[in-house]
């Protein structure tokens, strides 16, 4: 399913006749898809650590330290669109995102895991897709449909599309143990 398709999709959900052949296309419905599908499909990205969209890189530190705080700072990897887990040099440091770096007391090279900037439509997951196209209708549902009402109805649908999608991408692993909490070791 190519970007012009997610947005002929999104353009069916809110009940648009016409259809776009490209994002070029002089026609509104072919600007509007054109203007928003970039930052939507960003923003759907971002929802969620989808596992078509997880990448990793391993990170050195600048050369300059943050002002205050942390002993490190480092550089997001160019594609990253959100930080999901880092690990340093094995101390199990704090760590913390300000605006693009990565601030540590862990020296680095930091270990990042994290969501890429997926733009090729041939790596999405369908539902990934689906949910992009439904998130797209969201923001053309006014600017083409003139349709406060049926923008209302695509945000309520919204929750359990993405509840479905994200519980089904999330199953595809072994799911991660989470650490013993020291109270409940404490209690043992």
């Amino acid at each position: 399913m190519s970007d012009v398709e997610i947005c002929n999709r999104a353009l069916q959900k809110i009940g648009a006749e016409a259809r776009i052949t490209s994002l070029d296309d002089d026609t509104k419905e072919a600007r509007e898809c054109g203007r928003a599908y970039d930052p939507v499909r960003r923003a759907a990205l971002r929802l969620h650590p989808w596992n078509f969209a997880l990448a990793r890189a391993s990170v050195a530190s600048l050369s300059v330290a943050p002002a205050w705080g942390y002993a490190h700072q480092f550089p997001w990897p160019a594609d990253a669109l959100r930080i999901l887990r880092v690990d340093g040099d094995g101390t199990g440091a704090e760590w913390r995102v300000e605006g693009h770096r990565v601030l540590s007391d862990g020296g680095g090279p930091l270990n990042v895991l994290y969501v890429a900037d997926i733009a090729d439509t041939a790596l999405f997951d369908s539902q990934f897709r689906e949910v992009c196209a439904h998130l797209l209708a969201i923001e053309l549902a006014e600017p083409i449909s003139q349709s406060n009402t049926k923008k209302q109805i695509l945000r309520d649908e919204l929750g359990a599309l993405l509840a479905g999608a994200t519980r089904a991408d999330a199953q595809e692993g072994t799911p991660e143990s989470l650490p013993e909490d020291a109270w409940i070791v404490a209690r043992a």
